[in-house]
């Protein structure tokens, strides 16, 4: 009869063990499942962001000014103005990079057939 109860002590404690597991796996696939979707959330969000940012010129030198919903003609100048700057100086970057490319092609050429 100690032997039966015993079993069944033992099937009982199996069972409980199982439960536990069972429910620490769910409690688990749950959590991934939850960490993969707020993931998936904040991807998209960044992409969303990225689109809205790239498409926005304006958007670096508009957050350099006063923060007003109406633009005054003041205002609108002074954003021409850092516009033409910033574009002048990627201009001259670029024409500084072409012309250092050009001068090192000009001397492997220059090298070869002296």
């Amino acid at each position: 009869m100690q032997e039966k109860s015993g079993n069944v002590k033992d099937l009982d404690e199996k069972t409980a063990l199982q439960n536990v597991d069972e429910k620490k796996n769910q409690e688990e696939v749950v959590g991934r499942w939850h960490q993969k979707e707020v993931k998936r959330r904040e991807d998209r969000v960044k992409k969303e962001v990225l689109e809205d940012k790239s498409a926005d010129y304006m958007s670096p030198f508009l957050c350099q000014l006063e923060e007003t919903d109406v633009a005054s003609r003041k205002m609108a100048l002074q954003l021409r103005r850092m516009c033409l700057d910033d574009f002048k100086s990627r201009m001259v970057e670029q024409a500084d990079f072409i012309q250092e490319r050009y001068d090192k092609v000009h001397r492997c050429v220059s090298d070869n057939t002296i």
